[in-house]
């Protein structure tokens, strides 16, 4: 038998007669600050069969009123192509600590008013925002090709409101260490509009830096991947940059002296200031010739010398002095006008008519960092700076990254944020941006959605649990009630190995006791990665802020992204290790440059410890999924293709119970089940043969036998997510092979302890029926600590109306047909006994007598028989029934057969029948 098991079946599914959807959302402003017409930018997550067009959503204010709301598509539910998550745009005002109210609603008329355009040429992309005017060089990318502010307020922009113009020296540069500079404008590849909407444009710009007239590293000098994104009403712009070496064929890792983003303001020749933060603002006067920077050099602590934020180069190597320092630069001198331990980084910059604000994202946090400004208009983001002692380098299939907020303004435009003489405050911008605000769902939508969570709806947890996260609790209280961040930060700033030294660009967000997948240095799944999936459960804003900083240390910085690569077709693991990265077990070493010029470009590399993909024993990528369903975040769901090739490649080449087949599976699956994309298919159905081995070999043992139940547990979860996706029935048997001989053990249903099996018994019991798999008590299970417990607990909590099970089969009959057929007759049981009609019919068949419990002797365990394809559907109790079983080969078989009603309440096994083939 192999019927489509729909993950969510048992949820009842809206119907298109049914009233209009309303899902409530609250908003709650998490950084202390009062903010004017915040841009909201939040994944939500739809019921099955609720919505399929897009275009049917509105959001609705706490009057009633419709708000212009921009809608992406990002996930749909395969069994119906109805909406499974969608990405909302909106803005709302709110104030310190306080919440806005918002419902979704699929009523239709959603208002689209807005002065957003994005208009696309082979040349260029041109956005306008209302108050700015941005051109993007489609040819060239040099980060804008010009910037236009409507200073006059006429809607239009005329050449005098120019206040950033071409030139190719802009945009993504890297310095090699012989003082060669490497332009994005060089070697742009692709530069596209990725979403566009009334309330927000991205624009994703990728390709390689390059040299001049051939100059430098023959291979390029990294990749660059930059998003641009660009909000309705404002001259801000939010960028995601990073330095890439993810290309399909390996060009080493080769040093480099410099990555910076650079730009020009048109500023005049007088009135040119700087206002710097470092602990404090800091104001500087830039004339010409002259530059102001800040500049973040190690970590702010007297542990500075030995917390270089990498794991591997001896104390003082890499870092010059404790934290940051506030310079002057002019005719070849440095001044020190402060310095410090922590500095914000963010600084503005103008001439008293026209300026930018530059804010990078955790400008000390991830050190090294700086921010240049010169006397001609100049401005640099150092995003791997030049300032550092040491060179800088990429590991092969990993990236670096950062994220800049610019506000262009000018100083006679209207300022939507707090300004002084025309001039806004750059920490009152910052302030509205750097802290994330979301829209969030009521804990009971979240649960019945199973809102990311794998193996469908949970039990929506428990308000008493810390952090309590209903929307109506007193906000402050749910701020300071949940994760202990500044706890964790503390521990950030010691010099041990595994928790510690975990501040600089390449850790910060996670710990060096994660970095990899093997003991002492544990990256562990679901442990790891489940902030995002606490932080919707429970509203805890330190559990929001954290696990945004973990999973975007995991998109970018991880070594798994081979871009421009077939991933699907490696037609062993041999093959697919070699052409991937993961920890040890995939490289591609073999595919590195050599010679000479390699040599001469890997000038002052050092030993250092990359981040990589974890191996298959903890193959995860709910760190991506997560942070793409809440954020809309693109990378990481490219990235969530690499992880799980790398997961099927495994899972289908190994035939054993373990952690790592489990975690493999579970990961193509995953991404299947979510994306729909066909190519991991092929992976995932060679998966369910091997763990099928698993089940064969076992069939005539009373218990499967594994030692270690943590394994076990994480094993059964990936059969059950295989058999919910794909209804591979032979999925559902080997999980109740697994359980059969444990349920009934002291430990058996202790999720509150790592041991155990609640994922395996609650499936049985969904599937079943059975009282040995029953738990008296679900609710216990509504408690976070991943989404083991809470899923367990959804399915022993399930009201079940009809708890009577088909009548067994007593009349089971067999007899020879022509070559290679044997045919069955049996009377058809009820849906309750013997009254009614029961749902569904499992056959079986096997070369060894089949009983319902083997004893380890000449039998086969019911579960582990052969499924008949394709059984007839039961008909009325009492009513003869044929099935004819057809390519067997010649020799002796018995047949036994189970029924199930609608509830799936299992009968017990029919009488068993042998016959001979021919």
């Amino acid at each position: 038998m192999n019927r489509i098991a729909f993950a969510l079946a048992s949820l009842c599914l809206v119907s298109a007669a049914s009233a209009a959807m309303k899902v409530q959302l609250v908003v709650q402003e998490n950084g202390g600050t009062d903010r004017q017409e915040n841009l909201i930018t939040s994944g939500v997550p739809l019921m099955p069969g609720e919505v399929s067009d897009l275009s049917k959503l509105v959001l609705l204010d706490e009057a009633g009123r419709p708000v212009v709301c921009q809608f992406r598509d990002l996930a749909r539910w395969r069994a119906d192509q109805s909406l499974r998550w969608v990405l909302l745009d909106f803005k709302a005002t709110l104030t310190a600590w306080g919440q806005k109210h918002f419902t979704l609603s699929d009523a239709g008329g959603a208002p689209t008013d807005s002065p957003l355009k994005a208009a696309v040429t082979d040349d260029a992309i041109v956005v306008t925002t209302g108050p700015a005017q941005f051109t993007i060089n489609r040819r060239r990318f040099n980060l804008f090709d010009r910037v236009r502010l409507d200073v006059n307020g006429d809607r239009q922009f005329g050449d005098d409101e120019e206040v950033l113009s071409p030139s190719a020296d802009n945009g993504s540069v890297v310095t090699d260490t012989f003082g060669e500079k490497y332009f994005s404008a060089e070697g742009t590849t692709d530069v596209t509009v990725e979403e566009s909407g009334p309330m927000r444009v991205c624009v994703v710009a990728k390709g390689t830096h390059k040299a001049r007239e051939g100059k430098g590293y023959s291979l390029g000098m990294y990749g660059f991947e930059i998003r641009m994104h660009f909000i309705a009403g404002l001259g801000l712009v939010k960028l995601d940059a990073l330095i890439t070496n993810n290309g399909a064929k390996c060009n080493g890792s080769p040093t480099f002296e410099d990555y910076s983003l650079i730009g020009r303001l048109n500023l005049g020749k007088s009135g040119r200031t700087a206002r710097m933060y470092g602990m404090a603002p800091v104001n500087i006067s830039v004339a010409d010739g002259q530059a102001a920077e800040i500049y973040q050099d190690s970590v702010g602590s007297e542990n500075w010398k030995i917390s270089p934020g990498i794991n591997g180069p001896k104390p003082g190597q890499l870092s010059s002095f404790r934290g940051y320092r506030i310079l002057r630069k002019s005719d070849g001198k440095e001044e020190v006008l402060h310095q410090g331990d922590n500095a914000r980084g963010i600084t503005g910059f103008g001439d008293g008519k026209i300026g930018v604000v530059i804010m990078p994202n955790y400008f000390w946090q991830l050190f090294p960092k700086a921010v240049e400004v010169s006397g001609d208009g100049g401005f640099r983001v150092g995003i791997l700076p030049r300032e550092y002692k040491a060179v800088h380098f990429i590991e092969d299939a990993s990236a670096a990254g950062q994220v800049i907020w610019l506000y262009f303004y000018a100083n006679k435009q209207k300022q939507p944020f707090y300004a002084v003489d025309g001039r806004p405050e750059p920490h009152v911008i910052d302030d509205s941006y750097f802290r994330r605000a979301m829209a969030r769902c009521t804990n009971a939508h979240y649960a019945a959605c199973g809102a990311l969570a794998d193996v469908g709806p949970y039990l929506p947890i428990s308000a008493s649990q810390p952090g309590e996260g209903q929307v109506e609790n007193n906000p402050i209280s749910v701020f300071l009630g949940d994760f202990p961040l500044e706890v964790t930060e503390r521990r950030y700033m010691m010099t041990d190995y595994l928790k510690g030294n975990a501040f600089g660009w390449q850790v910060f967000g996670c710990r060096w006791e994660e970095y990899a997948g093997h003991s002492p240095w544990n990256y562990e799944p679901i442990g790891s990665s489940y902030f995002l999936f606490n932080y919707i459960n429970t509203g805890g804003l330190r559990m929001l802020e954290y696990g945004l900083r973990r999973f975007k240390q995991f998109r970018d910085v991880r070594a798994y992204k081979i871009d421009g690569t077939d991933l699907w077709t490696c037609r062993n693991w041999a093959e697919y290790s070699k052409n991937n990265v993961a920890e040890e077990w995939c490289s591609r070493k073999g595919q590195w440059p050599t010679g000479p010029e390699v040599e001469k470009y890997s000038a002052g590399k050092y030993s250092r410890a990359g981040w990589f993909g974890p191996n298959p024993e903890h193959a995860n990528l709910d760190d991506l999924h997560d942070l793409y369903c809440l954020t809309g975040d693109t990378r990481a769901y490219e990235g969530m293709r690499n992880i799980a090739a790398y997961g099927g490649a495994f899972a289908a080449t190994r035939s054993h119970i373990g952690r790592d087949t489990g975690w493999a599976m579970r990961a193509v699956a995953r991404y299947y089940d979510f994306t729909g994309d066909k190519n991991a298919l092929g992976y995932l159905n060679a998966a369910c043969d091997q763990f099928w081995d698993v089940a064969r070999k076992a069939r005539s043992a009373a218990t499967i036998k594994y030692d270690n139940n943590w394994f076990m547990d994480v094993y059964s979860r990936a059969a059950v997510m295989a058999y919910n996706i794909t209804g591979d029935e032979r999925m559902r048997d080997l999980v109740i092979g697994l359980a059969r001989g444990r349920a009934n053990q002291p430990d058996a249903r202790q999720a509150e302890r790592k041991y155990g099996w609640p994922t395996m018994l609650a499936f049985c019991w969904d599937q079943t029926g059975l009282a040995e798999f029953a738990n008296d008590s679900p609710q216990k299970y509504a408690r976070l600590g991943g989404y083991f417990p809470s899923c367990a607990g959804y399915l022993w909590a399930k009201p079940r109306a009809d708890k009577t099970p088909p009548a067994d089969v007593k009349d089971l009959a067999a007899e020879p047909g022509v070559a290679g057929e044997a045919k069955l007759t049996w009377t058809a049981p009820g849906n309750d006994d013997n009254r009614g009609t029961a749902a569904v019919y499992q056959i079986k068949y096997d070369d060894l007598p089949i009983v319902e419990q083997a004893d380890g002797g000449k039998q086969c365990n019911f579960w582990a028989a052969h499924n008949c394809p394709d059984e007839p559907k039961p008909e009325a109790a009492g009513k003869k029934q044929t099935y004819v079983v057809k390519g067997l080969k010649a020799g002796t078989y018995y047949f036994a057969l189970k029924s199930r009603d609608e509830t799936s309440n299992e009968s017990r096994i029919s009488n068993v029948v042998s016959v001979d083939v021919k």
